[in-house]
């Protein structure tokens, strides 16, 4: 991550070029996250994904606006199972708005920038390889909540029960103080626990 020194690009008006190139990396492994800042004057960004000999394999764009306020660090754009090599990334922003749009380059992370095998990286894969296993981080596995919230419905029987259970208990609580909050603030009614104290304090006479 930039930590704190983000580059930025701002545009003074519409730019449609989708040709254009406003910021060039080189990277090797199997892909990467184009790390970005997005809100309401967030730009239309696209990116060309070149291999060794110049060829495009990859070419998302995406819009990067915004509207219910600011995100910070969000994996803008994901490129992933290349086949592991050296590539060149071209970023390329566009404005479809009349209206100023800025673009922040937050960070990039690369995937298996070791490879996957000892082929690929050689002893560095080994060493490396080593070190994670002992760490118990081999092999990890990023995942998305909104996928997980999604995959819960393809989880059979209790345990999609479970699942639905766990995601659901934030709400039940805000909803439970909110009827805890009316009652003893607008109708005077006392709560359950003071009235099993109460019970309890008058058993004890």
């Amino acid at each position: 991550m930039s930590g704190g020194s983000a580059k930025v690009l701002t545009l003074s008006g519409k730019d449609t070029d989708t040709e254009g190139v406003d910021a060039v990396f080189t990277f090797k492994g199997t892909g990467f996250d184009l790390i970005s800042r997005t809100d309401t004057e967030s730009c239309t960004v696209g990116i060309r994904v070149k291999n060794e000999k110049g060829e495009v394999v990859k070419k998302p764009f995406v819009n990067a606006v915004y509207q219910s306020g600011c995100l910070y660090q969000i994996p803008l754009i994901r490129v992933s199972d290349l086949e592991y090599g050296t590539y060149t990334v071209e970023i390329n922003v566009m404005n479809i708005q009349d209206t100023k749009g800025t673009f922040y380059l937050d960070g990039i992370r690369i995937y298996n920038p070791l490879g996957t095998n000892e082929k690929d990286g050689g002893e560095d894969f080994t060493v490396a390889d080593k070190k994670y296993n002992e760490d118990k981080e081999a092999n990890a596995v990023i995942t998305e909540v909104r996928n997980l919230i999604l995959s819960a419905s393809e989880i059979p029987g209790k345990t999609r029960r479970i699942q639905r259970q766990r995601l659901m208990e934030p709400y039940l609580w805000m909803l439970k103080e909110r009827r805890r909050k009316f009652l003893t603030t607008y109708l005077k009614v006392p709560t359950m626990s003071f009235i099993w104290r109460l019970v309890r304090a008058l058993r004890l006479r």
